[in-house]
């Protein structure tokens, strides 16, 4: 198969195929293999991009090149953009040296191509926090400030749960035996002065002394650093929730199954966001977006977020917890799963 580029470098003296690997990233499971003809590029590459680890669901770096097809190409070039090829499938990003050295551009492409192989192998990134209590995987839904990391902190303390993740989760829907297992997910945690003071308070010491608000200042950890643990394995979903904490503390517990519709459509269009590329934008050096990035769904990848979303619904539920204290909504949520 003859390998297609963009028009601007159609006369280019640029032989594509022989471009030198630099390394490959790795998310549950998938891989993209990354070329550049850069030399500055490759002496950071590997350094910048493991930066990347806490906020990618499972990202590792590799020296090796993957088995897997996907690749992206980092070319110099006095323009800028980003091509995709489906066919290959590869992509090409273009442009100067310092467009590329923080690894911003290069990271986030990198999880675009793999989020089309996890759905196309039915993993699905959702934003949301999950745990194990008593080694059920339990999964947070709900809105960002909605209060799912301070829920989860609350049940780690209180009822040893363990972390997989917080921010996005990476949820595998078996079709063989319609099994939901939680797979990956990123583990940073950001804590907010405010609401340590609030609900934490033994993590006070966390913070340096500030003359900012304490709703501005924040600090970002790890499960670890606060004495708390990771989930190291790949626990079956037992439970479903869709949380919001009332931070007044003023209206009273609501526990009821969530409406079948709306959930639907915000699980669909949490599990689309990245693979059609509305949720990942890449910038040059001046913060100028650097191309457009196709969609790269398919008829067959919808039809396997629908099983999923079907199997979350249908088969596990979605119990809404909203309103009351934190200690109130942790409560419910363990005696939901555990008892």
């Amino acid at each position: 198969m003859v390998e297609r580029r963009p028009n601007f470098l159609a006369e280019e003296d640029v032989r594509i195929e022989e471009i030198p690997f630099s390394c490959s990233l790795w998310a549950s499971g998938f891989s993209v293999n990354i070329h550049s003809n850069i030399p500055e590029l490759q002496t950071n590459l590997f350094s910048k991009l493991i930066d990347f680890r806490n906020v990618i669901p499972g990202l590792e770096v590799k020296s090796d090149i993957s088995p897997h097809e996907q690749s992206l190409c980092i070319l110099r070039h006095d323009k800028t953009g980003l091509y995709y090829d489906p066919e290959a499938p590869k992509a090409y990003l273009f442009g100067n040296t310092a467009d590329f050295i923080d690894g911003q551009g290069i990271a986030w492409i990198s999880y675009w191509l793999m989020e089309r192989q996890k759905q196309e192998n039915s993993l699905f990134t959702l934003h949301s926090s999950a745990l194990t209590l008593n080694g059920r995987g339990v999964l947070l839904l709900g809105h960002s400030g909605a209060g799912k990391t301070s829920i989860m902190l609350n049940l780690c303390q209180k009822y040893r749960a363990t972390i997989v993740s917080n921010d996005l989760t990476v949820v595998h829907h078996n079709v063989s035996n319609d099994q939901l297992s939680l797979v990956d997910g990123t583990k940073e945690i950001r804590l907010r002065l405010a609401s340590v003071e609030k609900d934490f308070p033994t993590f006070r010491y966390l913070f340096p002394e500030t003359k900012t608000s304490s709703w501005e200042t924040k600090i970002v950890v790890l499960p670890e650093d606060i004495g708390l643990r990771s989930e190291i394995g790949r626990p079956e979903l037992h439970s479903i929730f869709e949380v919001h904490l009332d931070s007044k503390a003023t209206d009273g517990l609501s526990i009821y199954q969530e409406e079948q519709i709306p959930i639907r459509y915000r699980l669909y269009e949490d599990m689309s966001r990245i693979i059609i590329g509305s949720a990942i934008s890449v910038f040059d050096s001046e913060q100028k977006f650097l191309g457009y990035m196709p969609s790269l769904d398919s008829e067959e990848i919808h039809g396997k977020r629908i099983a999923c979303i079907e199997q979350m619904v249908d088969r596990v539920g979605i119990t809404s917890i909203s309103g009351g204290s934190i200690n109130e909504i942790a409560e419910a949520i363990y005696d939901l799963t555990v008892n």
